[in-house]
């Protein structure tokens, strides 16, 4: 049979979740999907499971996925299934299958010859949209994964640059209490605005316990998306005494209805539409330039503040956040903690990517100049640099899932650990990984770390 074509999955008018779902958490199902037509019903699933449940294997090791489509619970007696297998790390294409359903779990065998991870696509028709699709995946080896990019000559040099004139600009923090925002009595709300490079302003809220008394510090960094910062009056951890600062990435209001945030996100061709767009010809004009600046100047806040322990500075983030949290960990020496949540932006040149380059130029510039800037912010270059404790959390079906392994890998030193989810998706923070991180928490607070901790930041 005729390769698959794998489809792009970005448009090129809006493409800012295109990197962190490069494979969905869910099979995909839709009302006009052709396997309405090829099996005659309306509904169905396709589940595929890997031989061993956790989903790791040994290099050159057989992964057997058993897949089967169902209708409404049971297996399809007519039909066909399409496989298509493809590895990570510079693998790409393995093997096409064309398997005949007859009412029983059909299976297709796969390996990789060096660390990597191997993904099995399976669907209802070879090549359209809206199709049915289930998909898992297999780490062979993951400790051994090892990024296929390089980090420019100058990476250092650049960030440097850039942290020199996030330095230059006055602090200039403007904060104000808002008791009507502060639901539980315990806590206080206070709105932060911050000065950013290039004349912007970072916008946040800030909680913390009333009285008085040192806190520990925690920064929320958030998912991609057009919104304002979120407050969180309870804070991440209740009982355990944090001031938790939520940022924006965006420099909008931080009070206004979700409506309104939703609204711009509408505006066909608009810059919050498309921010992922917006200077990618160009490093030092790149959207997220300016939000990781704003990022390190809401800690330059925190650990201003009179009420900081000097000793606990934790920062959190899924998906777009979670390359944030690497961002400024790699960056910060003050972060004394990161907790990474299935991470975007790690392998920007993977399966599909060159379509997903393309869609980013859009005519306006090469595809040569947007891989150079993705290879100043790809999260996997920060790695090395990161000096604290880092829990990461990544699944076997989410896109990044290379990537995230071989960031993890890069990281210097043993204070390290990443939960790799055999049936994990795109999600972020499932279940065990919320204990894991409390727990993981805890035990930061419980490090006998030295008292003012708030010296500059030292250069990676």
């Amino acid at each position: 049979m005729e390769p698959m074509k794998t489809q792009t999955l970005i448009t090129l008018a809006c493409v800012w979740t295109a990197l962190a779902f490069l494979v969905p958490a869910q099979p995909v199902f839709s009302q006009d999907d052709p396997a309405r037509a090829q099996f005659g019903q309306t509904r169905f699933v396709i589940q595929i499971s890997p031989d061993h449940p956790d989903g790791q294997y040994r290099v050159g090791e057989d992964a057997v996925f058993t897949i089967r489509v169902l209708d409404r619970g049971s297996d399809v007696a007519k039909g066909t299934v399409y496989v298509h297998l493809f590895g990570k790390g510079g693998v790409g294409h393995l093997s096409d299958h064309e398997l005949p359903l007859a009412g029983k779990p059909v299976t297709v065998r796969g390996r990789l010859e060096q660390p990597g991870v191997l993904y099995a696509w399976a669907t209802t028709t070879p090549d359209a949209p809206g199709r049915v699709r289930g998909d898992a995946g297999a780490a062979f080896d993951w400790p051994k994964i090892r990024s296929t990019n390089a980090a420019p000559a100058d990476f250092r040099k650049f960030w440097d640059e850039q942290k020199a004139l996030l330095a230059a600009v006055p602090v200039g923090a403007v904060v104000k209490l808002e008791p009507s925002r502060s639901p539980e009595t315990n806590f206080d709300a206070y709105r932060v605005t911050l000065n950013n490079v290039d004349g912007a302003k970072v916008r946040a809220w800030l909680s913390k316990p009333k009285g008085a008394g040192k806190h520990p510090a925690y920064l929320k960094i958030p998912a991609g998306g057009v919104d304002g910062a979120k407050l969180d009056p309870k804070a991440l951890y209740p009982g355990l005494g944090f001031m938790t600062m939520s940022v924006s990435w965006f420099d909008l209001p931080t009070d206004k209805p979700k409506e309104h945030y939703s609204k711009l996100d509408a505006r066909d061709g608009d810059f919050y539409q498309c921010y992922l767009r917006h200077g990618v010809e160009s490093r030092e004009q790149f959207f997220y330039r300016r939000g990781i600046l704003g990022m390190m100047r809401a800690i330059d806040y925190l650990t201003s503040r009179e009420d900081w322990d000097g000793r606990t500075l934790i920062v959190d983030g899924g998906s777009s956040g979670g390359a944030g949290a690497i961002w400024v960990a790699g960056l910060d020496s003050r972060v004394t903690a990161a907790l990474i949540g299935v991470p975007a932006f790690t392998e920007p040149y993977g399966h599909a990517m060159d379509e997903f380059l393309e869609g980013l130029a859009n005519g306006r510039c090469s595809t040569a100049a947007v891989r150079r800037t993705f290879s100043y912010y790809n999260p996997v270059n920060f790695a090395r640099f990161i000096q604290c404790p880092v829990l990461i959390q990544t699944g076997l079906r989410d896109g990044n899932v290379f990537g995230a392994i071989a960031m993890h890998n890069l990281i210097p030193g043993q204070e390290k650990k990443i939960m790799i989810g055999p049936k994990q998706g795109h999600e972020l923070f499932p279940p065990d990984f919320k204990e894991a991180q409390r727990t993981f928490v805890k035990e930061q607070l419980a490090r006998a770390l030295p008292a003012g901790n708030s010296s500059p930041v030292k250069k990676p």
